[in-house]
């Protein structure tokens, strides 16, 4: 399962629940299980494979505060959507 923030490019970052915590990890490759990566927090994780319940872990402030901040200067570099007209 693969959760990100999403931008019209797809998404900022992977989110990862790690040690009790969802890590945010770039985006670049998705995260698989036994990988090391850092988080966008500067963590050191070894992605796990994770349980429903895992998912419910709190989020990582930090993390989400790079992912905002990504997902923004995405927002503002996409082009104009313009409404269809008939």
């Amino acid at each position: 399962m693969a959760f990100g923030v999403f931008h019209g490019r797809g998404p900022v970052a992977y989110w990862r629940p790690v040690s009790g915590v969802r890590h945010a990890v770039d985006p670049g490759e998705p995260p698989h299980p036994g990988q090391a990566r850092t988080a966008l927090c500067g963590a050191e994780l070894k992605i796990t494979k994770a349980s429903a319940e895992d998912w419910l872990a709190p989020t990582c402030a930090a993390c989400w505060e790079v992912a905002r901040a990504l997902r923004d200067a995405a927002q503002r570099s996409a082009p104009a959507v313009r409404p269809r007209t008939k």
